[in-house]
């Protein structure tokens, strides 16, 4: 099957406090980036912060299962309760923290929880207009559900599993909330009311828009149990489990970045910006700690295909932002043998190709050793790793032949997301669209941080939950 990048969740500029860096993709590097991502870390993805999501989702789950069963359109009114949940819990867990009742802690990283609080100083109701727009995906249990599914706590409709209600009661039993899932009716255990209040008023949300007063005791009922921070013991420990069990090259993983050695390394680079934390701990931290066995084989192959992917991918988006500063410095619209002829941009091109030459051939190697690499299956990804090699290929030339390479490979990749493109060539008179383009003023240079992200501070951040760096606390973000 081809690879397409629309195939991949794209980020939104809705919430973008909860955007992952390289939702900006003009020359479409950041799809082979997820692939090369997924074979260190099945089911995570550069959005997912909060070990606790997966429990909300299970939680989400149920919710919307029992409002489903007493619907006239139960499959409608499965993701309509489900979105009215993690609007409540948002809301609930926001107007906590704003009280002081809850630690930040509690709800950084919850998907809208900036909207949510926008909404609170208003004394506005959330609903689909005022919050997080696509919440299906974009909300707290669309952020985390790709885990979710890849752990079988939900399956592919979002339904409990028999692990996922293997959780739930693990939550329902530490959080005092034994009955959660009594058969709707006459049960007075407190998780069986518990579940009754909230689903009607989910329930509610969806009829005809109610939400709770602002004395109503659901809110506290909600952010008690669902608070971010509040995983007790028994819930971390069956999260860790599937977490270690499900794939073990993730379990490496997870087993590698908690090593004080490879934390440390991390921990240094927190106060730089993410491309050089996640760079500096796959290839100084954890590759030199590999050992010769098949995992680590597959591992080192993968994290050295990840850099030289880096690295080709960055000159190219080097090259692509100089021609985007050149056209700036011209009021956005010039000739491009007017371009050519500015020694700096010239300088900018001379320097990328050079560099560009060696990159090609070091990614090359690498694809041919992953290809063979022990238990490495992604088609897919070696696809788009030969199809960058042609595109960055095609570029070893004259400047001018440089530009044009990058130029149709921009082309092509916004007509398959079927978005405009950001540089239009009219003949002779390339013009830059309004808003596109490299913002500094001088020149670009080349970077030596990951232009994408590869979900080592997810994964320190899970960590972190589950209380397994060294007994240290990582935020696992960069505020």
């Amino acid at each position: 099957m081809p690879l397409w990048p629309t195939a991949f969740p794209f980020s939104t500029e809705y919430d973008p406090a909860e955007d992952p860096p390289g939702s900006i993709d003009p020359l479409g590097t950041l799809s082979c980036a997820e692939r090369l991502a997924d074979v260190l870390f099945p089911g995570f993805t550069a959005r997912m912060y909060r070990l606790r999501l997966l429990t909300m989702a299970v939680v989400a789950s149920a919710v919307a299962e029992r409002v489903a069963e007493a619907a006239e359109d139960g499959d409608g009114a499965r993701l309509g309760a489900r979105l009215a949940f993690e609007r409540l819990v948002a809301a609930a867990l926001v107007r906590q923290r704003v009280q002081g009742v809850l630690p930040p802690l509690a709800t950084r990283r919850l998907p809208g929880s900036h909207l949510a609080q926008h909404a609170l100083s208003a004394k506005e109701p959330l609903t689909s207009a005022n919050f997080l727009r696509g919440q299906a995906v974009n909300g707290a249990s669309g952020v985390i559900m790709r885990l979710a599914r890849n752990l079988r706590l939900l399956d592919d409709r979002g339904a409990i599993t028999g692990l996922g209600r293997e959780l739930l009661l693990i939550w329902a039993n530490e959080q005092h909330l034994r009955g959660v899932l009594d058969e709707p009716g006459d049960s007075q255990r407190a998780g069986a009311q518990w579940m009754r209040d909230v689903a009607k008023a989910a329930s509610a949300n969806v009829s005809d828009g109610s939400w709770p007063g602002p004395g109503q005791n659901l809110w506290d009922r909600l952010a008690g149990p669902l608070r971010l921070d509040g995983a007790d013991a028994s819930e971390r420990a069956f999260l860790r489990t599937q977490l270690m069990s499900g794939s073990p090259v993730r379990a490496r993983m997870l087993q590698l970045l908690s090593e004080p050695n490879v934390a440390s390394i991390f921990e240094a680079s927190q106060n730089g910006d993410r491309g050089t934390a996640e760079r500096g701990t796959l290839t100084k931290g954890l590759r030199p700690r590999l050992t010769d066995g098949p995992i680590d084989l597959l591992i080192r192959v993968t994290i050295d295909s990840i850099d030289r992917h880096e690295r080709v991918a960055g000159l190219l988006q080097q090259m692509f932002d100089g021609l985007s500063w050149a056209l700036k410095l011209r009021g956005g619209r010039a000739p491009l043998n007017v371009m050519l002829l500015d020694p700096r941009l010239e300088e900018v091109l001379r320097r990328g190709l050079d560099s560009l030459r060696l990159a090609v051939e070091a990614l090359r190697s690498s694809a041919a050793e992953l290809a063979s690499a022990p238990g490495f299956q992604d088609s897919d990804a070696l696809e788009a790793l030969h199809m960058l090699l042609e595109d960055a290929g095609r570029t070893l030339g004259a400047p001018e032949q440089a530009l044009d390479a990058i130029m149709t490979r921009h082309e092509r990749v916004q007509k398959q997301k079927r978005k405009a493109n950001w540089i239009e060539r009219d003949g002779g008179r390339w013009t830059l669209m309004p808003g596109r383009g490299y913002d500094g003023e001088l020149p670009p240079s080349e970077r030596e941080a990951y232009l994408h992200p590869f979900r080592v501070e997810n994964a320190y951040a899970f960590l972190a939950d589950m209380n397994g760096v060294g007994g240290q606390v990582f935020n696992g973000e960069i505020e």
